[in-house]
């Protein structure tokens, strides 16, 4: 039988095999490859960020553990010399639009609201927003060395507008 545990990536941390004897044997991820296993590693995902920056720790001098040293530790395995994080981060979301040379952030007047969350709602759009591109612009406390920037969005117009004139019918194309 083999049970898996995983870390909030999905990624599995601890391979438990029971043989047929009842003997426990335990695999240690090493998802780098460095030859330490992931908790012992101070950048288990290889970023170039220490996990305890992107958990949203507090680590004043730099050196990958969880604020100054010495560091102490409580019967739990609660590290208890910093003075912040456990604490559950907020997201952060910023869309912009593409002005034809640089990335501006919308607000939420005009046609645009929710403009700080991970939907923007166009209302009312005009053909004079046809072709205009949008993006989002993802941050966590938690992530703090890296930001994600979705993929760009492309708003289409549609017109079906129809025209009639004494029993003969145009139809407009929108080119």
């Amino acid at each position: 039988m083999v049970d898996s545990r995983y870390d909030t990536n999905g990624l599995a941390n601890v391979v438990e095999t029971v043989a047929e004897s009842g003997i426990l044997n335990y695999t240690l991820a090493n998802t780098e490859a460095t030859g330490n296993s992931d908790y012992l590693n101070l950048d288990s995902d290889g970023d170039g960020c220490n996990d305890v920056d992107e958990a949203g720790f507090t680590d004043d001098n730099n050196d990958g553990l969880l604020g100054p040293l010495p560091l102490t530790i409580d019967g739990s395995g609660l590290v208890t010399s910093g003075s912040d994080g456990y604490t559950t981060p907020a997201d952060a979301y910023q869309c912009q639009i593409f002005n034809s040379s640089i990335w501006v952030d919308v607000t939420d007047t005009g046609i645009y609201s929710g403009t700080t969350t991970s939907t923007l709602t166009i209302t009312n759009a005009t053909i004079a927003e046809n072709g205009n591109q949008y993006r989002v612009i993802a941050s966590n406390s938690s992530y703090i060395c890296a930001t994600a920037t979705s993929n760009v969005a492309t708003l289409t117009i549609r017109v079906y507008t129809v025209i009639t004139n004494r029993r003969i019918t145009i139809r407009v194309n929108k080119n």
